[in-house]
């Protein structure tokens, strides 16, 4: 009984935890995006 509860516990936390690095993951890459695509139009308009 003890050891399911803490096993559901573990896999609660590790799914938080992959939830989390995959939305970190997700910002980064859309903020070099930003960055990038903000560069091309300003060498664009120059």
């Amino acid at each position: 009984m003890r050891r399911s509860r803490y096993r559901e516990r573990t896999d609660s936390f590790l799914r938080n935890n992959k939830r989390k690095s995959t939305k970190t993951i997700l910002t980064k890459e859309n903020k070099l995006c930003t960055i990038y695509l903000s560069k091309k139009i300003a060498h664009n308009l120059i």
